[in-house]
């Protein structure tokens, strides 16, 4: 390739770049502090085949990057979001089948998760806060296809919600 040719792919590539960092007002930038009140406690987060212990260990972690995630994808720069998490109880129920613990997910038994949030803007006013319980059904037009989908999907579609203030 030609040198004018190259330096039009560096003016381009970067004027790219450039207009990738002005993003829109509305999405991208904000950030999340995730904290698990009680989580002992909490009324279902279970693998199949793990005790509760190994279960919070493994997915407590996920939720919280879960939602730091949303928060950088989702909420305006500059936004910052606290969750308290009070209570999940996964999609489904543990079941014993062909003598193994397995997770049995259906339009009976909702996921819920129940959490107090405050959302504050860069200069730290409150923009919302309170407490909310997220629950849907594996019914509601969803399919779970994976660990912890239909927990992701209440809290993708809560961040979306704040997401419009």
């Amino acid at each position: 390739m030609n040198k004018p040719a190259l330096k039009i792919l560096h003016a381009l590539a970067l004027g790219g770049w450039l207009l990738a960092g002005c993003s829109t007002p509305g999405k991208g930038g904000g950030q999340a502090e995730v904290t698990f009140i009680n989580p002992e406690r909490f009324t279902d987060v279970q693998l199949s085949d793990s005790t509760a212990v190994e279960s919070r260990a493994e997915l407590l972690p996920e939720i919280e990057s879960f939602i730091e995630d949303q928060a950088t994808r989702q909420l305006r720069a500059g936004r910052r979001l606290e969750v308290r998490i009070l209570d999940i109880d996964m999609a489904g129920t543990m079941s014993l089948t062909r003598g193994r613990m397995m997770r049995v997910v259906g339009d009976t038994f909702p996921a819920r998760i129940e959490l107090d949030y405050t959302l504050s803007d860069a200069g730290g006013a409150v923009v919302k806060s309170g407490r909310e319980t997220l629950q849907g059904y594996a019914g509601d037009n969803r399919q779970s296809t994976g660990r912890l989908e239909l927990e992701k999907d209440l809290l993708r579609s809560w961040m979306r919600r704040l997401s419009a203030l």
